[in-house]
């Protein structure tokens, strides 16, 4: 993914609370380690999607909303492009990625929807904050976003060294 793509994941309710035995605010595995890695690069992450069927209704209609492309990974399904946006399906998880300096509204709230359907938390790629799958907290957390700042100010996030995890 690309500076300049908003990232989250969909993690089910249901998996948060049966691994930690109630809901928390971070999933820190989540956030960004190093800059534009990606997000499962190096990271063992719990499969907070175990026993949830990602055959089901709602992800088939999540991916009904962009064209399939081929996967670089034989363990996922994505759909979009690199430019633009892109959501993986992997066997234990869901990530989206938006372009926001052309950002597909329709297509964000599509996904909110979806996740709201699928009882899902909204794992933020900057730091991992989980945000509930509510359209003003979504542009709220894209506002305070590296993505947003990027496409506002590239020049000064790069001068700055935002864009560089310490």
């Amino acid at each position: 993914m690309a500076i300049w793509h908003f990232e989250f994941s969909l993690i089910p309710t249901e998996g948060i609370c049966k691994a930690h035995g109630k809901m928390v605010d971070f999933l820190p595995e989540y956030g960004r380690h190093q800059p534009d890695a990606p997000l499962l690069e190096n990271d063992d992450f719990f499969n907070y999607w175990a026993g949830s069927d990602l055959s089901s209704g709602p992800v088939r209609l999540l991916e009904q909303l962009l064209p399939q492309k081929t996967s670089w990974s034989s363990d996922a399904r994505m759909y979009g492009s690199k430019e633009q946006s892109q959501l993986e399906v992997w066997d234990d998880g869901i990530h989206c990625a938006f372009n926001v300096a052309n950002l597909d509204v329709t297509l964000l709230t599509a996904v909110i929807n979806i996740a709201r359907e699928l009882d899902c938390k909204l794992a933020l790629k900057d730091g991992g904050k989980l945000i509930d799958p509510d359209m003003d907290m979504v542009i709220e957390a894209l506002r305070n976003s590296l993505a947003w700042k990027f496409v506002k100010d590239p020049e000064g996030v790069l001068t700055r060294g935002e864009h560089v995890i310490r």
